[in-house]
């Protein structure tokens, strides 16, 4: 429906213009012809085409929806006929069975049913709490469920990048998935700390043991990432992560000079993105051992 409101707001756009700018024209042709045959003749093919175009949109839309008509909604139980004729005890009945089941929203709505004079009634109270906490258990566990997915999901994508990185070089993509999935994992860390149960001691030995893995993995990415652009410049340069942990970055390159790094640290702001990835430290250094050997540390804390 809203693709055919679309068409038809475009053709009567359409026809506006067809019969406001070629009024003058259609006047030009033949007296005895219709005033639409007329102005059909005078608009450029253009404007004709369009048209068609239109008229081809609202056929192929009404047949579209005469295929795949929208779905009606489901009348809620509470409207059946069934549903009405039950007595309180069946309500009842069929509440506590929903919540075995764990059909939370049926047993709400079957001891919704059941009226105050009823003497069903005295239960509802209590089967509502039931349900209440059943529902809050249901929430956690599924949190956990979906936690621990996440996990295995990055530890996943982390062993993936290292295959990556030990054939060709990590890529923007891959910096930013690390960033996000370090910062998915402190989270995790934080929230998980303080957890009494089993389970969640679990999680958050397993985000306490990935989340190191995932941030050294981000270095090195970095690293590799910044080496292929300088490759691809034309820049014959090394860029590792290094020291403890991996929190130096370390950027050789034969002619490396003052204004180069003073270019790095000024425009391209080399040291700022550094120490988003989590490096502590950044070296520019020419590599050589001799008297003619360079370095320029910059402290990144």
């Amino acid at each position: 429906m809203t693709g055919l409101i679309g068409l038809l707001v475009i053709g009567a756009i359409v026809w506006f213009v067809w019969k406001t700018m070629y009024r003058d024209n259609a006047k030009t042709t033949t007296q005895g012809e219709n005033i639409l045959v007329q102005k059909w003749k005078a608009s450029p093919i253009v404007v004709k085409g369009l048209l068609i175009l239109f008229g081809l949109g609202v056929i192929a839309n009404v047949l579209e929806e005469k295929k795949n008509p929208p779905p009606q909604a489901s009348a809620p139980p509470q409207v059946s006929e069934k549903f009405k004729q039950m007595p309180p005890g069946e309500h009842l009945i069929n509440a506590k069975k929903s919540i075995e089941s764990k059909n939370y929203d049926a047993a709400k709505t079957h001891l919704e049913a059941i009226q105050k004079n009823a003497s069903e009634y005295s239960q509802v109270a209590a089967l509502q709490q039931e349900i209440s906490e059943k529902q809050k258990t249901q929430e956690a566990e599924n949190k956990v469920t979906s936690d621990d997915n996440k996990l295995k999901e990055m530890e996943k994508r982390t062993n993936d990048l290292r295959s990556k990185m030990k054939k060709y070089y990590a890529n923007a993509d891959d910096v930013k998935q690390a960033i996000q999935d370090v910062a998915v994992l402190t989270i995790a860390k934080e929230a998980y700390s303080t957890r009494k149960n089993e389970t969640g001691k679990r999680i958050y030995s397993k985000t306490a043991s990935l989340l190191p893995k995932v941030q050294t993995a981000l270095r090195d990415a970095y690293a590799s990432s910044v080496e292929e652009i300088f490759v691809r410049t034309g820049m014959d340069a090394q860029v590792r992560a290094t020291g403890d942990n991996k929190k130096t970055l370390r950027i050789k390159y034969a002619l490396m000079s003052q204004p180069l790094v003073y270019k790095f640290q000024n425009e391209i702001h080399i040291d700022e993105q550094a120490r988003a990835a989590g490096f502590t430290k950044l070296l520019y250094t020419n590599g050589f051992e001799s008297s003619l050997g360079r370095t320029w540390t910059v402290n990144l804390k």
